[in-house]
């Protein structure tokens, strides 16, 4: 298990009593703390009005109250199970009779297999904290002096992220300006077109680093076989290692030609295969690590890392081969 003591504070322009009002609409309809309009497929959600034993959480994140002090103080626990245990949650304090502290702390362990994904997690963590505290300030202020500046790839996973719940039914549509449903595929061709063949390339050349003797994210043979391809498996030998890594080079560059706009029929084809694969592998490998257990590191890595990659690259894939054919029928069909 490894240690994580994380805290954001800021003062707030408000009495400690219309800031308090603010914290205790957590996780109900009217919300006016959890930055939802940004957050939109991981809303703040309880099985009950917020109070002790209310259990609840976002997106994969569960946890129940412990403590609850109505207008000052809210505890969590996390839920068992999830890869993290401990507490978190908002504390308010005044600091003068019109500006109120409010502070959010996370105080927990992760379990080893969530080591790899900490630094994403803490990031999208640190994200949605201080985009809360933005909410509380323009609630309680009617303004908001400096906003959250979210990472541009975190805005690009949960735009992903967002665009899979509508797909999947889960989260309603969105409309644009003239009243339509607004397109998977224009939502997300561009960080698909920019993301996808970059994410594939670092993979190759990690490939061609395994096959040159680095042995990351283990330390020798054994580790590193044990780590990417399963317990007990053996590295395979160098030229086929280098033939993988060649043909996710080879992947990159043909989702990368056609998010640039080239529409030959082979490079769309090629690109839905590329996503196809990707797909297929990510959707196989989740219920096959559920089945057979997460007693080893592999499993774990993969279910929590590998498998979920492989299915956003190949949306990504599938988004830039739809999006770029749709493309290419428009300008066929103007008239010349």
């Amino acid at each position: 298990m490894a240690k994580i003591r994380n805290v954001h504070a800021r003062e707030i322009a408000a009495p400690v009593s219309d800031v308090g009002e603010i914290l205790d609409t957590l996780g109900s309809v009217d919300d006016r703390l959890w930055a939802s309009g940004i957050w939109v497929a991981e809303p703040v959600a309880f099985d009950r009005p917020l109070g002790v034993g209310a259990e609840g959480g976002h997106g994969s994140i569960r946890y129940s109250v412990i403590a609850y002090e109505p207008g000052r103080r809210i505890v969590f626990r996390f839920a068992p199970g999830g890869g993290l245990a401990g507490l978190h949650g908002f504390e308010l304090a005044p600091v003068a009779s019109d500006r109120t502290r409010i502070t959010h702390f996370l105080d927990a362990e992760s379990a080893a297999w969530m080591r790899p994904l900490m630094p994403i997690l803490i990031g999208w963590h640190d994200a949605m904290v201080e985009t809360a505290f933005d909410r509380a300030e323009q609630e309680a202020t009617g303004s908001l002096a400096r906003p959250t500046c979210v990472p541009r790839w975190l805005r690009t996973v949960n735009g992903i992220e967002i665009a899979l719940g509508r797909t999947l039914g889960t989260l309603p549509p969105r409309s644009d300006r003239d009243g339509g449903r607004l397109s998977l595929g224009n939502r997300l061709f561009r960080p698909s077109a920019t993301l996808v063949p970059a994410v594939l390339a670092a993979i190759a050349a990690i490939h061609a680093a395994w096959a040159l003797g680095w042995r990351w994210p283990g330390y020798d043979d054994e580790s590193l076989a044990e780590r990417v391809m399963g317990a007990g498996a053996q590295l395979p030998p160098e030229p086929a290692v280098w033939a993988v890594a060649a043909l996710l080079g080879i992947a990159a560059a043909v989702v990368a030609a056609v998010g640039a706009g080239r529409n030959e029929r082979v490079l769309r084809a090629a690109t839905w295969s590329v996503a196809g694969v990707l797909v297929v592998r990510g959707a196989l490998s989740i219920p096959i690590d559920l089945i057979t257990g997460l007693d080893n590191e592999f499993a774990r890595l993969d279910l929590a890392v590998y498998s979920p990659l492989c299915l956003a690259l190949g949306f990504g894939a599938a988004t830039v081969a739809r999006c770029s054919r749709a493309a290419q029928a428009k300008r066929t069909a103007m008239p010349g």
